[in-house]
């Protein structure tokens, strides 16, 4: 739900302030945060902390604890206001509250993780004229959205790792109804979640993740994924990694079924500041893809080099 989109040739950045607190094991950060605009995302000069263009702000609370044992829960309350709808998507008031629990390394060999997330308020739309900032049109806004997953770690010296993973986010069923039902997916960092050719976005899906990896040396990792792809609800559209609607079929005939993403990746650590990275990406077109316009399968190819100074 919140990044920096680091894959992304500009970063996203924040402007915040942010209290934080702890006792033992537990800890609380309350923040509010405001995005930084920039022309290369807008295209638009001298429009930084133009609030009549871009006003975009962000508040919450984030508590967790390591209280139990071989256990972590979060716990979190997340307040979208953006009051213009020039750039970015919509104006939007969103609430989202949610949780995540998951194990610590000393349940290994074994882990596994539950975040469910639910919202509520009012995006821009057909409906009531809402909030002074705007003269707009607003819809309800109602949705949800949450992942399970469980993985085993094999004590042989490779420690190669098998981990199954279902991730699910609402869509709309019924565009014309004056309810918004997608889940938003706030800021977020989905490269490396949904498939690295940045296909998809928390919303709008059923996606199964299947995921081995091995270590045949300390420094060295490899990796391959394979995700499916299902729009959750088929009058909804399929949504990219920037949150941009690709293809929308409004009847559902189309069906549901996007297609199927298959990654290799290997990474290398030659030096403490120095990672290598390389990695293929194959895309096999679904009917939806099929029956909504071109349909010819993609490849992604790329290779990277980080170091930290």
């Amino acid at each position: 739900l919140i990044g920096s989109f680091d894959w992304n040739n500009v970063g996203r950045v924040f402007d915040a302030v942010k209290p934080h607190w702890q006792s033992g094991n537990c800890w609380l950060d309350m923040f509010g945060a405001s995005v930084v605009n920039n022309t290369v995302a807008t295209g638009r000069e001298n429009s930084f902390d133009d609030k009549t263009y871009w006003g975009d702000d962000f508040y919450g609370i984030y508590g967790h604890t390591d209280a139990l044992p071989k256990h972590k829960w979060d716990l979190y309350a997340l307040l979208r206001d953006k009051s213009d709808g020039a750039a970015a998507g919509p104006a939007r008031q969103i609430y989202t509250v949610g949780t995540r629990f998951a194990t610590t390394e000393k349940m290994a060999p074994w882990d596994y993780w539950l975040e469910i997330a639910g919202q509520f308020g009012h995006i821009q739309g057909s409906g009531e004229k809402l909030f002074g900032e705007t003269t707009d049109a607003w819809n309800d806004h109602r949705a949800y959205a949450g992942t399970l997953g469980v993985g085993y770690t094999c004590t042989h010296d490779w420690k190669p790792r098998l981990a199954i993973e279902y991730v699910y986010a609402s869509g709309d069923d019924d565009p014309a109804d004056g309810e918004n039902e997608t889940f938003d997916n706030l800021y977020p960092t989905n490269h490396k979640f949904y498939g690295f050719m940045d296909e998809f976005a928390w919303k709008n899906v059923h996606n199964p993740h299947l995921l081995f990896s091995v270590l045949p040396h300390k420094q060295v990792k490899i990796q391959l994924d394979e995700n499916f792809f299902w729009l959750a609800e088929d009058r909804d559209a399929w949504y990219r990694a920037g949150q941009a609607a690709v293809r929308r079929d409004d009847t559902g005939a189309a069906g549901s079924f996007i297609g199927s993403e298959i990654d290799l990746t290997v990474s290398y650590i030659p030096h403490k500041r120095m990672k290598l990275l390389a990695g293929y990406s194959h895309f096999f077109t679904g009917v939806f893809v099929e029956d909504t316009g071109a349909s010819s399968d993609a490849d992604f190819a790329y290779a990277q080099m980080t170091v930290e100074l």
